[in-house]
Parts: C-alpha cells; structure tokens; sequence
C-alpha cells in the first residue's frame, strides 16, 4: 500500500523551522535548509517515469507504473488518487480549470476534475505515453502507440486525427502561431495547423521519441535516435544540427537561447545558440541503465537532470556539480520546481522525491523545462 514517508516529511519541516544561537549570544537564528537534501520522498506502488506537474497550490500530480495518478500535497500527503487501467508513463497536464489531463498504458486519455472525479476519458487504438499538450482554446493534443496524434475537445469530442506511419511517443508541444508540433518513430517530426493540416515533417536519420522545444525565435529543437540536436526554422527548413548522443530525453531552453540536454550515454550537454558545445558531463556509470530524464532550468540558472545511476543532479550554469542526490534506482522522470525552491522528481524506485534546492522557483524563459512550464501545458505562451 503506497505511503508518505513521514519521517522524512517531519525532518523537512523541522529544517525549514530550525534555529540556532549565533555564537555571539544576541539570541536566535535562522538556519537555512541545506540544497539537495530531502524534504520528503512518498512511496507509490510501481515506478514513478511520469514527470510531475503543479497546481495552484504547489500540489504535486503525477502517475505511476502501478496505474494510479496521486496528487500530493507540499508536506507528502495524498489529496486524492485516482486508478487507471493501466501503468502511466504519461506525464500529465493542468489545465486553466484545473482539470487534469493524463495519458496510459490502458490506452485512453483521462479528464479528472481538481477533486479527482473522472471528468471524461477518450481510447484510442494503443497504449499512451505521450503526455497531453493543452492549446489557448483548451484543445488537448496526445500522441498514440496507434500511430496517431488526437486533438480533443474540452469535453473529451474528437476534433481531428493524424496518423503518422510510426508510433507516437514524443509529446506535442504548441508554438505561439498554434502550430502543433510533434516527433513519431518513422523518424519525422510533424508539424501541424491548429484545424488539424500538415504544414511540413521534417525527416531525420533516427526515431524521434524526444519531445520538442519551441525557442522565443520560434526555432523548434528536437532530438533524434540518430544521436543529433536538431534546430528547425517554423518554417520545417534546417537550421543546424549538433551531434551529442542517442537523444530520447527532450532539450530545455535558457534565457541566453542555450539549449540543455542528455542523451543514452548518461552524457548532459549545454549547446549554444549556434551549434557548438558550451560544456558537456558524463554522469556516473549505472546498473540500471540509461536515463531519459529531461533537464529542468532554475530560476538562479541551476539545471537539474535525473541520471541513470539514480541521482538528481543540480548543475551551476558553467557545467560545474552544485549538488547530487542518491534515489533508489534510474530517475527517468523530469523534475519540477515550485516557487519555495522545492524540486519534485520521481524514481523507478517507486518513490516521488521532494528536495530542498537553492532555486526560487523555476526559470521564467523560452522552454525552461520538460512540458514547459510547471503545468506541462506544453504551449509557448503560458509562463506559469
């Protein structure tokens, strides 16, 4: 049975509280909580690969392998849960009326309210680890293991469908124009109208599971299986392309227009403008494998990226380690920072983590963070 991890919870709170005498005996003082130590971790009852995002309040959504999707409060306890028919990858999505938008392995797409009521779920023909994107209108975009990307309703209608010729596992992001954009494992990305047409694809050498990055120039980063960043013009044309690694994992972007990112060799990366390679870190070896964790931008700049060998790490904007946290197994979720500094990360290990960090909250710039903003709306323009 999934449960907090009180101990854990009371230590953060009597960190945030704790005070001492300074030495000079003019009384008390407060004592700062240490960055990268924890908060709380809750225990779910399967891996948590779902990144997660935050509500109004700070409350923490997110699924896990076992089927479920728990919203968590900031001090580790459930507000509410709600089972699904299958393991969620999905990472899911809020939307202006707090309606929470999830995809999984049952093969819908599920609406819940902000008390955790199904609202309305929609199947589609396969297994859905696409995470839904949400557009100004309140259209919800989800991609398929049928090899097809879903616009819906608010109500949950179908709006229109686009079947690419391999299975949709990247999630859509939306540009400022309402251009859809979206890879598939036929090795293309698409990039679509908001009424459903094909404006171009782009073929690249590789499957394209990674989800894209829309810059404030309205370049469009995306990496490929076939080891290289890819740097789109709106129009579909190539701007460059950067040779790193296997890239699964989806590119953040920084004020400075520099573009972050790790690929299956465990290697982070930090990729100016213009193609050439700012730093780059090989995190430590791992048994568990690789890590598709994509980086998450700071509003102090720190990028904090789960590896494969279980640690959360936070890098200063030079490249060099601030800090590292060890979780029980492979942190392929993507973290999520809240205005408190707060950063919230999942494990396979089946436990959401919450760390104390040296952040105020997340980065306010282009794509600061897997699904962009702390709702993974996905869309361009929402900065909160």
């Amino acid at each position: 049975m999934p449960v907090p991890h009180r101990i854990g919870a009371a230590i953060g709170c009597l960190l945030v509280l704790a005070c001492s005498d300074d030495g000079a005996g003019t009384g008390l003082r407060y004592n700062p909580p240490v960055p990268g130590t924890l908060k709380w971790s809750y225990t779910t009852g399967g891996a948590v690969v779902s990144s997660p995002a935050l509500g109004l309040k700070g409350e923490v959504h997110v699924g896990s392998l076992d089927g479920t999707l728990y919203v968590i409060t900031q001090l580790g306890l459930v507000k509410w849960r709600y089972t699904t028919g299958g393991g969620i990858l999905s990472s899911p999505a809020i939307g202006v009326n707090g309606t929470v938008y999830v995809g999984s392995l049952d093969r819908k797409l599920y609406a819940l309210t902000r008390s955790g009521k199904l609202a309305w779920s929609y199947a589609t023909n396969g297994w859905i680890a696409s995470s839904p994107a949400i557009g100004l209108d309140g259209t919800i975009y989800v991609g398929s293991s049928d090899s097809t990307l879903y616009a819906l309703s608010p109500e949950g209608a179908l709006e229109w469908s686009y079947t690419t010729d391999g299975v949709i596992e990247s999630s859509p992001a939306i540009a400022l124009s309402g251009t859809i954009y979206v890879g598939s494992r036929d090795r293309k990305l698409y990039a679509f109208t908001s009424d459903g047409a094909l404006k171009w694809s782009y073929t690249t050498a590789g499957q394209v599971f990674s989800s894209p990055a829309i810059g404030t120039d309205g370049t469009v980063y995306v990496g490929s299986a076939d080891g290289r960043l890819y740097a789109l013009h709106p129009d579909g044309t190539l701007r460059w392309t950067c040779t790193v690694g296997i890239l699964f994992a989806s590119p953040a972007i920084g004020t400075d227009g520099t573009i972050y990112v790790q690929d299956e060799s465990r290697t982070v990366y930090a990729v100016n403008p213009d193609a050439t390679l700012r730093w780059s870190y090989a995190t430590g070896p791992s048994l568990f494998g690789s890590s598709r964790s994509s980086p998450t931008i700071g509003a102090d700049g720190t990028v904090y990226v789960g590896a494969g060998e279980g640690q959360l790490y936070a890098f200063n904007p030079d490249g060099t380690v601030q800090w590292s946290y060890k979780t029980g197994h492979t942190v392929q979720s993507s973290p999520a920072i809240w205005v408190n500094g707060t950063v919230y990360v999942g494990s396979r290990d089946r436990k959401l983590y919450a760390l104390f960090s040296s952040s105020s909250g997340w980065l306010v710039g282009p794509w600061p963070k897997f699904g962009h903003d702390i709702r993974n709306t996905r869309y361009l323009t929402t900065s909160r």
